[in-house]
């Protein structure tokens, strides 16, 4: 297996790989490489908005469960420009059933790319003659009854709800700015009107 990360130069990827279904994931060579393995091999592919491979990357290696780095993951994604992510391991066991690691690790790296406006197309898992997507498992944005996953999705509520408030203050501001404006030019209208009023009865009275 030859997978130089992150050096590897993919660019001309850019304009020949399209990733629309699972088997054009599967046709990549990378992918061909880890079905047979004896070990398990974590990789992610990063997209441009218009789903073309812009990179590979080895982002997770293991004999039986492979421990993936997800911060590894973001921030080539963010050095790179990907706007979209897809995970890509084998099981050497054959096995086409996701594990409770497969599960947290997807829906963390999904919950926490989505701060940075990087969406997880898919986890898609491989063995030596077939394959599965967790996508249409529905394996993502699963509610995994997990304390990390959990913590996460309560901190992203926390962090949402925070934005929230901060938008709403904003919003008040921007509209007690508006109401003393309006007050002003009342307060204006009317003075100019008292004065126009004065200035008539000056008139008349002369």
């Amino acid at each position: 297996m030859n997978i130089e990360i992150p050096q590897k130069s993919n660019s001309d990827r850019t304009k020949t790989i399209q990733i629309i279904t699972p088997e054009d994931i599967l046709n990549i060579s990378e992918v061909q490489e880890i079905k047979n393995a004896d070990r398990e091999y974590v990789l992610a592919l990063g997209l441009n908005n218009r789903n073309f491979l812009q990179n590979i990357s080895l982002v997770g290696l293991g004999l039986n469960t492979a421990t993936v780095d997800i911060n590894a993951i973001l921030r080539t994604a963010l050095i790179k420009g990907n706007t979209k992510i897809v995970l890509v391991h084998n099981h050497p066991s054959n096995s086409l059933e996701p594990s409770l690691s497969d599960k947290i690790c997807t829906n963390i790296l999904s919950r926490l790319s989505h701060l940075f406006n990087i969406e997880l197309l898919d986890h898609i898992i491989v063995t030596e003659k077939e394959y599965v997507s967790m996508r249409k498992l529905n394996e993502i944005e699963y509610n995994i009854e997990d304390n990390n996953v959990k913590f996460l999705s309560d901190y992203l509520i926390c962090n949402d709800n925070l934005k929230l408030q901060e938008e709403i203050k904003e919003l008040k501001k921007t509209i007690n700015m508006y109401q003393m404006n309006e007050r002003m030019i009342s307060d204006d209208k009317e003075k100019n009107q008292q004065k126009e009023d004065e200035f008539i009865e000056e008139m008349e009275y002369e």
